[in-house]
């Protein structure tokens, strides 16, 4: 009777977790960000400067304001299990080997060895939908493989027809994934009223 008991309240502790881990992704600060990204990498097509790629530090920057001054003084500060820390560790190690390959491809470009337009197209392809589609399971974030999605569209569009279609899909996706976030942040304020605290 205690062992069901034990792994009855163990099962729902786990759905609490996993609720107030989603919670912390209401706030829209991880959609602004890929989307003020998508429009950067749309802006440095037609303004061909260095410093526009730091425009993308902005969505960093956003991140961390809304979760440092608005999404903890909310929901406060959560501290999770074991489990879900080796789950962003093993979510780290995917993206790091996405990007080594991605790396490869790219010196692989530098020193002549350009791969073939179909290989090339499918493992960037292949690479940025499997990427977040690991991040959307490992964080509980639908969307966000559904912006995967138009962000492997935005690449296969420019690898097909160009950088300049290319570029102004990338820029009308990256708005709208903006405005979606914000709108999130919007229905966020008035979900979760201002507190303070942590939450062991």
């Amino acid at each position: 009777m205690h062992v069901v008991m034990k792994m009855s309240d163990n099962r729902d502790l786990k759905r609490i977790e996993a609720k107030l881990f989603s919670s912390y992704f209401q706030d829209g600060a991880w959609d602004v960000m890929i989307g003020i990204m998508m429009v950067t990498m749309a802006l440095r097509t037609f303004i061909d400067h260095w410093t526009v790629s730091f425009l993308a530090l902005g969505g960093v920057i956003y991140v961390f304001i809304i979760r440092k001054y608005l999404t903890v003084k909310r929901l406060g500060y959560a501290r999770f299990s074991s489990s879900r820390k080796k789950k962003r560790v093993t979510m780290f190690l995917i993206i790091l080997a996405a990007n080594i390959v991605t790396l490869c491809l790219l010196i692989a470009s530098l020193l002549g060895a350009d791969p073939s337009f179909a290989l090339r197209t499918t493992v960037i392809a292949a690479l940025v939908i499997s990427t977040f589609s690991i991040v959307a399971y490992y964080m509980d974030y639908w969307r966000f493989f559904i912006w995967g999605i138009f962000l492997t569209g935005s690449i296969l569009v420019t690898e097909m027809f160009g950088l300049g279609p290319g570029s102004m899909v990338s820029m009308t996706m990256g708005a709208c994934i903006t405005i979606v976030g914000l709108y999130f942040l919007y229905i966020f304020i008035k979900k979760y009223p201002s507190s303070g605290g942590d939450r062991d």
